[in-house]
């Protein structure tokens, strides 16, 4: 095995929308596969992401997505180290403020539960503070020439006490 399978995973919202386009699903249940289905999971903010504008038929299809992943609560512990890493971003002149909610909700959680998060937007978790463990290139046969590049990234613990640590 390629030591993934015992690892805990966040699915970013972006990723559960491949796994409704006909051009990538394939791939993304082979990336899927890569893991123990009992690791994969959601945050809460991401049901919120992938139902918001759906029309009935697309948020149907949304609906039955979500139930086969494990859901991680946004309580009190993950919306201060939300904004505690919102701190550190800017701090470190990453520009916090310019990351999503949703994404340092999921970042905070990935730190608490001492998981990786599946992305294809890898920008939204920035280095220092997350490294990445592999990459996936899914191919678009018939929408897009260039591929759509799959992020397994994992916080930095080291980088991220070191920043807590040297804080204002």
């Amino acid at each position: 095995m390629n030591g993934l399978n015992d690892k805990k995973v966040i699915l970013d919202t972006c990723t559960l929308q491949y796994l409704d386009d006909k051009d990538l699903v394939s791939q993304m249940l082979n990336v899927l596969a890569e893991f123990h289905q009992d690791n994969l999971s959601i945050s809460e903010y991401a049901i919120y992401e992938l139902l918001r504008g759906a029309n009935k038929i697309i948020e149907s299809k949304r609906r039955k997505v979500l139930t086969q992943f494990k859901r991680h609560k946004i309580d009190t512990i993950v919306l201060s180290t939300s904004a505690l890493l919102a701190t550190l971003y800017n701090e470190n002149g990453l520009g916090g403020k310019t990351f999503s909610d949703g994404d340092q909700i999921l970042a905070s959680t990935a730190i608490l539960t001492n998981s990786i998060i599946l992305t294809a937007d890898g920008r939204d978790y920035p280095l220092p503070f997350f490294k990445e463990v592999k990459r996936w290139a899914l191919e678009y046969t018939k929408t897009r020439k260039s591929p759509c590049i799959l992020y397994a990234l994992e916080p930095d613990y080291n980088i991220l006490k070191i920043s807590n640590d040297n804080r204002k």
